[in-house]
């Protein structure tokens, strides 16, 4: 027997309110039609009701009928049409994605919210961080090339080698440093000349974030203990003596993470010369002595491993 379109339309709305629904005691209605290579049906069920909510809370979702029709464009996207009818009210939604299983994913969380727009979702995952956070000890070595005033005479040029023990935010470094050699004139006897040779042994303390990729700040405090030596000529008695003092320091550090293990680290430091000695020629004044506050700029890398 032939039907009517009318019969036809009939039926095809009797099917669709025949659809089971996803708790007995609730009035909604949910048709799902996808090709076979999609979810099936029993699974996006499961899916809505997860994210809808528990089962205590079914018998207050609304009376609504949804409908869920998948298909394949000729391009090979797929897409599913959101249709619902409640109160009086029609709604769609269309998403569209690569694969069916995440059109099928999009589709259930529309509809879980069009249930319960009040439900808990599950808090998505998140995504990982550029670089691991390291929280057990580590060894950092440095190499930095050093611009000083007031360690020397002038603008004195040096290099630095660091080593360090980390324990983020906290480190704790060795390093030592050498100048290179200076030759000083005295005004009074343009004849005579000191040479003068200067190395440093420090330890500091820093505080300041591992390595990531990005700028890192560090804040460093620290005691040098520096050392010269100075030897005269062209004098009528020329000779040698040698000095040490300590120096404690304040100094700010930024570093550019190249990777989880290598960075460049851009350094200046203040310091208080404490006690430095004079450095003379006997019978003809003062050579040298160190300036009270000194300075420092440093550009070097570190490997940490």
């Amino acid at each position: 027997m032939a039907l009517s379109p009318k019969q036809c339309a009939a039926f095809a709305l009797a099917s669709l309110l025949a659809q089971p629904t996803l708790a007995a005691e609730s009035s909604t209605r949910l048709a799902w039609h996808a090709p076979a290579t999609c979810p099936n049906e029993a699974a996006f069920r499961s899916e809505v009701a997860e994210l809808a909510g528990s089962e205590s809370a079914h018998e207050q979702w609304p009376a609504i009928t949804i409908s869920v029709v998948v298909t394949q464009s000729e391009g090979g996207a797929w897409q599913a049409r959101i249709s619902t009818l409640g109160k009086g009210r029609r709604g769609e939604r269309l998403v569209t994605d690569a694969r069916c299983a995440d059109v099928s994913r999009a589709a259930a969380l529309i509809v879980a919210l069009t249930l319960n727009p009040v439900a808990e979702r599950p808090a998505p995952e998140p995504s990982a961080a550029p670089l691991a956070k390291h929280h057990s000890p580590r060894i950092g070595v440095g190499l930095d090339a050093l611009a000083s005033s007031g360690t020397v005479p002038g603008l004195g040029w040096g290099a630095q080698g660091r080593l360090a023990v980390e324990l983020a935010p906290l480190a704790l470094e060795l390093r030592i440093a050498g100048f290179l050699p200076e030759r000083e004139r005295l005004a009074a006897a343009p004849q005579a000349r000191m040479e003068i040779m200067a190395a440093e042994l420090a330890l500091a303390g820093c505080y300041g974030e591992a390595l990531t990729l990005r700028i890192g700040l560090q804040g460093c405090a620290g005691l040098n203990l520096d050392w010269m030596r100075a030897t005269s000529s062209g004098v009528t008695q020329p000779g040698s003596a040698t000095g040490t003092w300590p120096s404690p320091f304040l100094e700010a550090v930024a570093r550019l993470a190249l990777s989880e293990n290598t960075a460049l680290r851009f350094a200046a430091q203040a310091g208080r010369a404490l006690q430095a000695p004079r450095f003379a020629v006997a019978g003809d004044g003062t050579f040298f002595r160190p300036s009270a506050l000194t300075f420092r700029l440093g550009v070097g890398a570190e490997l940490h491993f």
